[in-house]
């Protein structure tokens, strides 16, 4: 079977599923994602991924539907030429490129929204001033109100500003839109030349719970999948510094597993939150305050 055969058969496969394959198939072995036709426009809610060694195989996916498919030929394929292997390699590499070059744009552009955001966003001096504090029992702890929400600064490991997060009085959480994720934190307190420890945690109000009872600085990594990388960032700009990673207690185990590998990447210490389903802002308010 040729390998242009195993391309049609890996589309008439996904036809088959109800997905519209794009164009051009590239067997390269990678993810690739694409638009469906028929689906928002600019949308990239398709995937797919096929390899021609050997046996033939891919998956394909419709993330808005829920559709997803695994797929192999039955017959061996052709395998790629040299010349194919570079064509694939050089497409890779320019596709890599173009999106890393639209990511860093991306980020520029939103570091430029945070500056201005809070630059037009007043302080909260008051708990009282927003639903958020209240529900939480927190402090403001700096943060600023903007078009009715609670905003606080994250920056990177050099200390620049590159992203607000919002925070609604219902308690719904967004990012800037295009903001760096990875490795962006907020901050709590200040750090100032004597402090020996310092604490990160995933939120907004658990790390004002954390901070006003302990009075130490409070990395937030705004959420568990960010928590390694924060925990780098911090040791990176602190490295004497003892860094404790304070973890959600998940049911799932996402917080405490998180939180153990973060320890581990800042070579500091973890704890976690007594009970399952609870956080240290949950500890806090029902008013069982342990020191750190």
């Amino acid at each position: 079977m040729s390998n242009y055969q195993i391309i049609d058969a890996f589309k008439a496969a996904m036809r088959d599923t109800g997905i519209e394959p794009p164009d051009s198939i590239k067997p390269d072995g990678t993810l690739h994602r694409f638009h469906i036709a028929g689906h928002k426009s600019n949308s990239l809610n398709g995937a797919y991924k096929l390899h021609l060694d050997g046996k033939a195989a891919g998956y394909f996916e419709d993330f808005k539907s829920g559709i997803k498919a695994n797929w192999k030929s039955d017959l061996e394929s052709k395998p790629l030429s040299d010349a194919e292997r570079r064509k694939f390699a050089q497409e890779r590499a320019a596709k890599e490129a173009e999106q890393t070059k639209q990511r860093l744009e991306a980020q520029a552009k939103a570091a430029d929204r945070a500056h201005w955001i809070w630059a037009h966003s007043t302080a909260i001096t008051d708990s009282n001033q927003h639903a958020y504090c209240i529900a939480k029992k927190i402090k403001p702890n700096g943060a600023h109100l903007y078009r009715g929400a609670l905003i606080y600064r994250l920056f990177d490991v050099h200390k620049k500003l590159v992203g607000i997060r919002f925070i609604h009085p219902d308690g719904n959480k967004r990012p800037l839109k295009g903001a760096l994720k990875i490795g962006a934190f907020g901050i709590i307190g200040k750090v100032q030349p004597g402090d020996t420890t310092l604490l990160i945690a995933e939120g907004f109000s658990t790390a004002a719970s954390l901070h006003e009872a302990s009075g130490h600085p409070v990395f937030i990594a705004t959420d568990a999948s960010n928590m390694i990388a924060t925990a780098k960032a911090v040791r990176t700009l602190y490295p004497l510094a003892k860094i404790i990673v304070c973890a959600d207690n998940d049911a799932s185990g996402t917080g405490q597993k998180n939180a153990v590998a973060a320890a581990t990447a800042c070579k500091g210490f973890y704890i976690v939150a007594p009970d399952t389903g609870t956080d240290f802002n949950d500890l806090f308010t029902a008013e069982v305050v342990n020191e750190i």
